[in-house]
């Protein structure tokens, strides 16, 4: 469980999270709200990559915790596979081919990611945060360039994998909220 209490975080006079409060326990929670009201800035205080100005963040310490940032943050000239494989070890590659298929890119596992289309790198990207196993998993807009068809798909392969951990999903869509299941919160 991850437990944030009067957590406070301002960008200059910008301030962006005001005594912001919230219990996350195993199982999926969505979180959601218009542009720039913090959902981004409160995962990476919660990833340790932002200090807030006060408050308190109680559940990560000594966690494995996965991530899917906004960027896909891949290398674009090594393959879907090799990309995947940076952050396994090398007698998961079997494992890692079967999952970029299931996620629809049989035909590009070898294939620079360059050369790849936005929602294919979306999935790439997803494989790469789910292969090994977390006890949290942050996705800040996962499905962004993803076409519905897909959409479902890798909606029913991040729950496979994700189950058993804390599990922080940022949207904008409610639909996807809904299809994730779990737990709503919605920022102001």
């Amino acid at each position: 469980m991850i437990e944030i209490t009067n957590l406070t975080k301002s960008f200059g006079e910008k301030v962006v999270l005001n005594s912001f409060n919230a219990t996350f326990k195993q199982g999926v929670t969505c979180i959601m709200g218009e542009s720039g009201i913090g959902k981004t800035t409160l995962v990476n205080l919660i990833l340790g990559l932002v200090k807030p100005d006060s408050g308190e963040i109680k559940g990560t310490e000594g966690r494995v915790v996965s991530c899917v940032f906004q960027e896909n943050r891949l290398i674009e000239q090594l393959s879907a596979v090799k990309n995947v494989m940076l952050v396994c070890d090398k007698s998961k590659k079997a494992e890692v081919e079967t999952l970029l298929c299931q996620m629809g890119l049989e035909d590009s596992l070898c294939c620079p990611v360059s050369t790849l289309s936005g929602g294919m790198k979306r999935r790439v990207a997803i494989v790469r945060a789910i292969i090994n196993p977390a006890d949290i998993y942050i996705f800040d807009e996962p499905f962004k360039e993803l076409d519905d068809a897909r959409k479902d798909k890798v909606i029913e392969i991040i729950k496979q994998h994700t189950q058993s951990a804390v599990t922080i999903f940022i949207t904008h869509d409610v639909n996807d909220a809904k299809a994730m299941g779990g737990k709503i919160i919605k920022m102001k």
